[in-house]
């Protein structure tokens, strides 16, 4: 996917640039991009991306104190199985690990992202 998005990029301003994401297909979010949502979305990313010696926000960058982070528990409790970030209209995330992650609208439908690749692309 992530070649997909750099061949998508090619020739066109390094700023922020509109992508469509299919329903239930994983996104590979790569390290140092941005997305921002056009709409209430979803993203939902694997609890393992956080460590447990970790702080979250040295893994996963948000552009606003507002955005909405919820963690599903494994049944036993004993560990995080999911992260899920509620973005509103303008507001974006980055990565500072890669990961595959799910992303959709709030009502459940595909949605379109603004996407920004690092400065060093």
């Amino acid at each position: 996917m992530f070649q997909a998005i750099r061949r998508f990029f090619r020739g066109r301003n390094p700023g922020k640039q509109l992508l469509k994401v299919p329903l239930n297909q994983p996104f590979a979010w790569q390290k140092g991009v941005w997305i921002e949502a056009t709409e209430a979305t979803i993203v939902t990313l694997p609890g393992a991306l956080v460590g447990d010696d970790e702080v979250f926000g040295s893994i996963i960058e948000l552009s606003s104190d507002r955005v909405q982070v919820g963690f599903t528990p494994s049944a036993d409790g004993s560990q995080i199985v999911a992260i899920q970030l509620r973005l509103s209209p303008g507001q974006s995330a980055c990565l500072r690990r890669s990961s595959e992650a799910l992303i959709q609208a709030e009502h459940g439908g595909e949605t379109s992202i603004y996407v920004t690749l690092p400065a060093d692309g």
